[in-house]
């Protein structure tokens, strides 16, 4: 574990990279005493971090969590990282602090829970359906500009290359050593087309004993949704037991009852938050010369 200096002489940060979740974990230390930790994990691409974790073991947790925050953000930048992502309750004592360090809400959501414990036999895929290709990752791109609001597309700065699926002989092999965050074993997707065009995606991803589902369905698209949905939700409860997640974003919440009806819990709220950081870039210059008359 190797150790960071911190900003203060009294104080020291040790950071350990954990090549198998592909996670930066950073913990203050000081007197000899561990006061709290935080956990950041690159997206798929190097330049996006995720918070995934901040940890104070203090009855009066916020100085220990603003300077971890600091110090991750510090961190991030060292590491050509633009832009901080985390995911926090609504209700949330940190949010006071996440906001003091500069990041900004961009669009909230609701977390639900369906506990999957009795297994099934797998679904018939519908036959507009079909499972995603690396071909589709544009008209996927597409679709999300046209689902999500305009400052959320700014916020998150997804490209075609976010929406392709894991693909490869040596993807298994690169996620057991965190190299990439999916394999085909762990992320499994589906497109529904119509006349050719793709109006809806789905997919499941397994990650630490949990299933997550994330979808998009054109808003015009809508009526379609609840046998998508059910296929999604057969196909994880023929897999393995788990509990089975969806988070349905504010501009979404049309579809909060679909979940609902087929027995999602509600499970908490939740704030989007980014924070930008700014990355010193070396730049080209061209410059006079001396030159003989």
């Amino acid at each position: 574990m190797a150790t960071q200096t911190w900003p203060s002489t009294q104080n020291t940060l040790l950071e350990s990279l954990l090549p198998a979740r592909s996670a930066h974990t950073y913990v203050l230390e000081e007197g000899g005493q561990i006061w709290g930790f935080i956990q950041a994990r690159p997206r798929s691409t190097y330049d996006k971090w995720d918070i995934i974790r901040l940890v104070a073991t203090t009855d009066k947790p916020a100085d220990v969590w603003l300077r971890l925050l600091e110090y991750v953000c510090v961190a991030a930048g060292n590491r050509r990282a633009t832009k901080l992502f985390a995911n926090v309750p609504e209700d949330a004592a940190e949010l006071q602090i996440f906001r003091q360090i500069g990041f900004y809400r961009f669009t909230s959501e609701t977390s639900l829970n369906l506990p999957l414990s009795q297994p099934g036999n797998p679904p018939v895929l519908p036959s507009y359906m079909r499972p995603t290709e690396s071909r589709d990752a544009f008209s996927l791109l597409q679709l999300y500009s046209v689902i999500a609001p305009r400052n959320v597309q700014q916020a998150e700065g997804l490209t075609a290359r976010d929406w392709a699926p894991p693909s490869g002989w040596m993807s298994d092999w690169l996620q057991r050593f965190g190299l990439v965050q999916d394999s085909p074993h762990s992320s499994w997707s589906w497109v529904a087309e119509d006349d050719g065009r793709i109006f809806a995606w789905v997919r499941l991803r397994w990650r630490e004993g949990r299933c997550r589902m994330s979808f998009l369905i054109h808003p015009e698209k809508r009526s379609a949704f609840p046998e998508i949905r059910d296929f999604a939700v057969g196909t994880a409860r023929a897999s393995r037991p788990c509990i089975l997640g969806v988070q349905v974003r504010d501009y979404e919440q049309e579809l909060m009852a679909l979940f609902e009806d087929i027995g999602f819990q509600l499970a908490g709220r939740y704030l989007l938050l980014v924070k930008h950081i700014a990355v010193q870039i070396m730049e080209r210059r061209l410059m006079p010369v001396l030159t003989r008359a």
